[in-house]
């Protein structure tokens, strides 16, 4: 077996603007750690502002152009992708880590690491979840299916590893991709030591974090605090970028039906010191999402001592083994869990946050997690 330490890596993604969360946070936090052990990390992706990535040894971009540019699609992609491909094959023990299935990058890199015969991987990163092939429309079904059957699958097939992040999403892939070798490996954070305001005492708010869309399930959210027995004191703060003004006209047209105006705070995304903040000072953070693969937002609370409520659909099967609480996607059990955690003490609320950073600590941390990372990638030269 190769040392990981004589491996070039090219991530392969859509999308890598700093703002955006998801696949461009895993794939930065990613590198960084990998860069940490001297391993050379590269980037290859379409769009979005990528900022200083000044842990990996390349960033390559290649912004979409033309009638395809919805696909993340320009004119040289696909002879970019193979020189980079080529050359870095013939100076070193090359693989490529593909993020993503639906856009131009992912399919030109798997297939042209597969006609060089370099090692290829593929993380889905929940875009091949249920919820996203029968929730979405009749119209985007269709679309799916045709573009999964004609390209999606037939370039992703002949992977060498595809890469769940949770034990639910290898259930959902094992069914689209039989013949294939899964490999689950969890999202991760980093764990800094804890610091005297992570033990903030909080404020009597509830908090949603992410990004505005009916997949997040914030629908379900307002209407079950609207429902929750609550003192009416309690805030819930709605913090993040909209999908759509449709879906945001929804939520509004909720929170003024419900008479929730003074209850409940739209705010713009935050970044950084807010957003740590933010968490801090919230009793507990609400995710409620319909689909999602572990969210880096549930991981981001815990480690600020922070426990939140979500769903099964996370994937998070370990969650209320520390200080977290999973529901169903259901009104009646998400306002039923804001009444309990609403009901603690303000003791109780500082142990479960601790509890859940605890959780984290263990499963969920770099200092876990890297070494699956390590290992998979060992096997594959």
């Amino acid at each position: 077996m190769t040392s990981v330490r004589d491996i070039s890596i090219w991530h392969i993604t859509h999308d890598m603007d700093e703002r955006a969360g998801g696949i461009p946070a895993v794939v930065r936090q990613l590198s960084k750690q990998l860069k940490s052990k001297c391993i050379d990390n590269n980037i290859l992706y379409a769009n979005g502002d990528a900022g200083e990535v000044q842990y990996c040894s390349s960033v390559k971009c290649f912004p979409s152009s033309g009638v395809a540019s919805s696909w993340c699609y320009s004119r040289g992609l696909r002879s970019s992708i193979s020189e980079i491909i080529g050359q870095g094959r013939s100076l070193c023990n090359l693989m490529c880590h593909i993020h993503g299935v639906w856009s131009a990058p992912q399919y030109y890199g798997a297939l042209e690491a597969r006609r060089s015969s370099v090692p290829y991987l593929v993380s889905a990163h929940g875009m091949l979840e249920p919820w996203l092939w029968n929730k979405q429309g009749a119209l985007k079904y269709l679309k799916k299916k045709l573009y999964w059957s004609t390209f999606a699958y037939p370039a992703f097939k002949h992977a060498d590893v595809i890469h769940a992040i949770t034990p639910l999403e290898k259930k959902h892939l094992v069914e689209l991709f039989p013949a294939s070798r899964i490999e689950v490996i969890p999202n991760a954070i980093h764990v800094p030591p804890l610091q005297d305001q992570a033990l903030t005492r909080p404020s009597r708010r509830l908090l949603f974090l992410g990004r505005l869309e009916p997949k997040k399930g914030i629908h379900l959210l307002l209407e079950a605090f609207s429902i929750a027995r609550i003192d009416s004191d309690w805030i819930l703060d709605v913090v993040g970028p909209s999908w759509s003004s449709k879906y945001l006209s929804v939520l509004k047209s909720i929170v003024a039906n419900r008479k929730l105006e003074k209850r409940v705070h739209f705010h713009d995304a935050v970044f950084a010191e807010t957003k740590e903040k933010l968490i801090r000072e919230a009793w507990t953070m609400i995710v409620p999402s319909y689909s999602e693969v572990v969210g880096l937002v549930n991981l981001e609370a815990a480690v600020n001592c922070t426990p939140t409520i979500t769903t099964h659909e996370t994937g998070l099967y370990n969650w209320a083994d520390g200080g977290g609480m999973l529901v169903s996607t259901d009104i009646e059990a998400i306002a039923t869990a804001i009444e309990d955690v609403c009901n603690w003490s303000a003791d109780e609320r500082v142990s479960q946050g601790l509890a859940s950073r605890k959780l984290v600590e263990e499963h969920y941390s770099w200092q876990v997690v890297l070494p699956k990372w390590i290992k998979l990638y060992s096997s594959l030269v």
